[in-house]
């Protein structure tokens, strides 16, 4: 009676067998295959993923992190964008007085702003060339402050800061071999035996990069995401290469100059004959950051839009909330709809691109 009451209990099923059979067989399915998944269990694998997000709920961030956000607020009370720069250099100036341990731009400033008094000085110039000596129009365009690139550059170089920028995947014929991100850091690869052109990571055509005069800051970063088949984000990646060189990526651009790291390194697969070879992970510091074999990490999304801190950037120019920002990792970028930075993740279909 006792083994019959055992049987009966072995094969009884509960949500804990269940769970191993269908983990054992999804095991035993993907190991059949090998490295490369099939589609149906990659898109398997990704609802079932955001299936344990929506029942894990919103986790409160830990890390150090709050949002200037260009708000629909800020919008109706400043005007549309883009603003002035040198409004853009007032709040940089703000964040940086209220103790921003890094700035960053999820904005590219690709170029020249055409509100600068200074373009104006041209135009008076063509209008009355007779009524205004020539010494004095060189005296106008010298001055700082009719250039409002030049105003955002120099409050950028005077905090910690990087620049976003954005690479472009597909060959468009547009490529300048003069516009290239300047990251300050150093990258290096283990095993070192390797050439950058032999890491699989995504290639990039050209980068569309910030005006000359607003690129101050303390370094670069790209924000590119690339959305899976489904139009969802749920990696990122921390590094392209393009003419095979590695550039990191903004968010990995922050946590280098936040910790005071000067080199970040990249590691390598050393298995196989093949190339290119599969990244296994990022080093930082003391931290190892494990990534896919792409060098994309998968988001740990906390929950849906404005799960972190966020300050409205009218706020921000105004002075306010300022010691909210010491001492923590600020990112400005925009949750407005009409401005389009929007994605679609597991948490939602409507997501601000600056929280990926």
């Amino acid at each position: 009676m006792n083994i019959r009451h055992r049987l009966k209990t072995f094969f009884t099923l509960s949500p804990f067998k269940v769970g191993c059979l269908v983990t054992l067989a999804a095991v035993l399915l993907f190991a059949s295959f090998g490295q490369q998944k099939p589609e149906i269990l990659e898109t398997l694998d990704n609802r079932l993923t955001d299936t344990m997000f929506r029942w894990r709920g919103t986790v409160k961030p830990s890390q150090p992190i709050v949002i200037v956000d260009i708000d629909e607020k800020s919008l109706r009370t400043i005007g549309q964008w883009p603003w002035p720069r040198n409004t853009v250099a007032k709040m940089v100036h703000n964040l940086s007085t209220g103790g921003a341990r890094v700035i960053g731009l999820d904005i590219v400033f690709a170029e020249a702003d055409r509100t600068s008094p200074k373009n104006f000085v041209d135009e008076l110039q063509q209008l009355l060339p007779m009524q205004l000596p020539p010494e004095t129009m060189a005296e106008l365009k010298a001055k700082e402050s009719l250039d409002h690139d030049l105003a955002l550059g120099k409050a950028l170089g005077a905090t910690p800061s990087v620049l976003g920028y954005v690479f472009q995947t597909q060959d468009d014929g547009l490529k300048n071999h003069t516009d290239l991100p300047f990251p300050s850091g150093t990258t290096r690869l283990v095993p070192d035996t390797l050439r950058y052109d032999d890491i699989s990571l995504f290639r990039a055509y050209r980068a569309i990069t910030n005006v000359v005069a607003v690129s101050q800051g303390r370094s670069e970063g790209f924000f590119n995401v690339f959305p899976d088949a489904a139009g969802t984000v749920r990696k990122v990646p921390l590094f392209m290469m393009m003419d095979n060189i590695p550039y990191p990526s903004l968010a990995l651009e922050m946590l280098r100059i936040g910790i005071g790291a000067q080199e970040t390194t990249i590691q390598v697969s050393r298995q196989g004959q093949t190339y290119p070879r599969d990244v296994l992970g990022v080093e930082l510091g003391t931290t190892f950051i494990p990534t896919d074999e792409k060098g994309q990490i998968t988001v740990n999304f906390r929950g849906p839009g404005q799960t972190y801190p966020y300050l409205s950037a009218v706020d921000i120019l105004a002075g306010k909330n300022l010691d909210r920002v010491q001492g923590k990792y600020v990112l400005i970028g925009t949750s407005a709809a009409g401005l389009l930075d929007l994605r679609a993740t597991p948490f939602s279909n409507i997501y601000p691109g600056v929280e990926v």
